[in-house]
């Protein structure tokens, strides 16, 4: 095919078993509409070339809309409009390209939670946190731990935002897994990818979130490596053209099977505030050596998905002071650093975009407070120190 020319494979099924005309068109481009009739099974399927296309990009995240219409003895019966981008992710040794150029993941792990609301659905808060997004200069986000609301899909896609959607599989506890297990898990993400699969937006799918949270050797006995081979295959059938990933957590280390079939290795890390408070120089170096072991075993790219500190807004201190706005800010800029200073990284994703209320417990206070804003949105001083980092790319 010639060199900027993209192809839109369409395919249409129709539930209720006739056999009908189908017409498709990519508006202002190939109309009149292309027409084929349903076979067997219900299906048409077309492919549509568009001439110099103007491929989907974070700079030029440009829509071409595609339009659909059933026909029966010749009259219109139904209609479908669907907006979508034409772009291509590929992982090839240890670096990450959209549509063939190198791409570096700067964003934040998020939730879907405000004042008032807590978790609904509130259309004038998508708007505030992708203005917030662009001011911070993050191109990226993860869909922590579930599917997002399908208005924040959209307007990432408009937006330019790439994100890593994740199934809901948070912390799997493989002593308390069953067949039903597997079976669930494989039905959420196959909702999941039914869903997000036409949006360009969606550059990764994280099939799980930080599986063997407790780190229980029975996990390492082959139950692990089974469960998530299957997983793994089941979820490429369905979706061969996105690389797959799944966080890992510190307790689950450097040997977890995820590993083996990932291809973007997740790590979420807290050195310096689980594990080793308050230590961050040795954090740091912990993190390091920790990064270029995983690196040196499986050869492929790596990425944080996690790191943070929690932070009281307007405590403060002149030494590294755990809850301090300093703390958070040096551990942020340190992490970074670290993280950057590999060249085998591809991305760095802070843990969390913004404060948000959890369940009672006795390490917490109400609310997880390792948001860069807070939970109606107002800035900590970590917020314009990653502006700052973000504004400039990994060097």
């Amino acid at each position: 095919m010639p060199e900027g020319t993209g192809l839109a494979k369409v395919k249409v099924g129709i539930k209720n078993g006739q056999k009908l005309t189908i017409e498709t068109n990519i508006e202002g481009l190939n109309e009149p509409f292309i027409s084929s009739n349903t076979d067997e099974n219900g299906e048409s399927i077309f492919e549509l070339r568009i001439d110099n296309c103007q491929f989907w990009s974070s700079v030029n995240p440009h829509l071409y809309k595609l339009n659909i219409q059933v026909k029966k003895d010749h009259a219109v019966i139904d209609k479908y409009a669907i907006e979508f981008g034409v772009r291509e992710i590929t992982v090839k040794e240890n670096k990450l390209y959209l549509n063939g150029e190198e791409i570096y993941l700067k964003g934040f792990g998020k939730h879907e939670d405000f004042s008032v609301i807590g978790k609904g659905l509130f259309l004038p808060l998508i708007i505030k946190d992708f203005q917030l997004l662009k001011w911070i200069n993050a191109n990226s986000f993860r869909t922590s731990h579930y599917p997002y609301a399908e208005e924040i899909m959209y307007m990432a896609d408009k937006k330019g935002f790439l994100i890593i959607d994740e199934v809901p599989a948070v912390s799997l506890d493989f002593r308390c897994t069953n067949d039903r297990t597997l079976v669930n898990h494989k039905e959420s993400i196959k909702k999941l990818i039914a869903r997000d699969y036409n949006h360009p937006s969606v550059i990764m799918w994280a099939l799980g979130n930080e599986p063997n949270l407790v780190g229980e050797d029975t996990y390492y006995n082959g139950t692990g490596r089974k469960y998530w081979k299957e997983i793994f295959e089941y979820s490429r059938k369905l979706d061969s053209t996105r690389p797959m990933t799944v966080p890992n957590c510190f307790r689950a280390g450097i040997n977890d099977p995820v590993f083996e079939f990932s291809d973007i290795i997740t790590l979420n890390r807290y050195y310096g505030w689980y594990e080793y408070p308050g230590q961050l120089e040795h954090a740091i170096s912990l993190l390091s050596t920790e990064m270029d072991a995983v690196y040196a075993k499986y050869y492929k790219p790596v990425m944080l998905t996690e790191f943070g500190a929690d932070t009281i807004p307007g405590l403060h201190s002149t030494s590294d002071q755990m809850f301090t706005e300093e703390y958070q800010e040096k551990f942020l800029e340190m992490y970074v650093e670290s993280i950057r200073s590999k060249n085998y990284t591809v991305g760095e994703h802070v843990w969390n975009f913004a404060d948000f209320r959890t369940p009672q417990h006795f390490r917490r206070v109400v609310f997880n407070m390792k948001g860069v804003f807070t939970r109606d949105r107002a800035p900590k001083n970590a917020a314009f120190k990653l502006r700052k980092i973000w504004s400039q790319a990994k060097k």
